[in-house]
């Protein structure tokens, strides 16, 4: 099964604006001879379509993040999540998020530092954590599976689901 539309679409669009800059471009004569010059080329891509690298497809645990946030978050609310799962977050949910695409977020290089230090700093105290969170009024959190300890004990968030990969987290109200 397909989990993003993306990459089939994009393997499909590439053969079809190939052949028609081919044609338009190449002389009539020279045609049979590029034709068995690109050949390689298309079996590697027929190849590529049936045989993609794990990198093409988005992991199913994002989706069903994406799906729960769509469900329980509004226009104003804000997440805190890895860049990666922000920008699905972003375009399929009426969240907004902190780690947004890094062209059309304002002081990105800074916000990332933070995330960083905010997800794999072993010197980030829960306490610090918290506080983050306080100072960037995030509704909701996306913490890796088994993560609450990052938050503590008395976390004023209660996770909301869990999948093998991640666990969304959302703000006691």
């Amino acid at each position: 099964a397909w989990h993003s539309s993306l990459t089939k679409q994009s393997v499909i669009s590439m053969g079809t604006a190939m052949l028609l800059l081919a044609g338009l471009d190449i002389p009539r004569r020279w045609l049979p001879w590029s034709t068995l010059a690109a050949a390689p080329t298309s079996a590697f891509l027929i190849w590529r379509l049936f045989n993609p690298w794990a990198d093409c497809f988005v992991p199913s645990d994002y989706f069903q993040a994406t799906r729960a946030l769509a469900a329980a978050c509004s226009r104003h609310d804000a997440v805190l999540a890895p860049t990666d799962i922000s920008l699905m977050i972003a375009g399929l949910t009426p969240c907004s998020v902190y780690l947004g695409h890094r062209t059309l977020t304002p002081d990105s290089e800074r916000h990332i530092e933070e995330a960083k230090r905010f997800y794999t700093d072993p010197a980030a105290t829960p306490r610090w954590r918290l506080e983050y969170l306080d100072r960037l009024a995030v509704r909701f959190v996306l913490l890796p599976a088994g993560g609450g300890d990052m938050l503590g004990d008395r976390a004023p968030y209660a996770r909301t689901l869990g999948t093998p990969l991640l666990e969304v987290w959302e703000r006691r109200r």
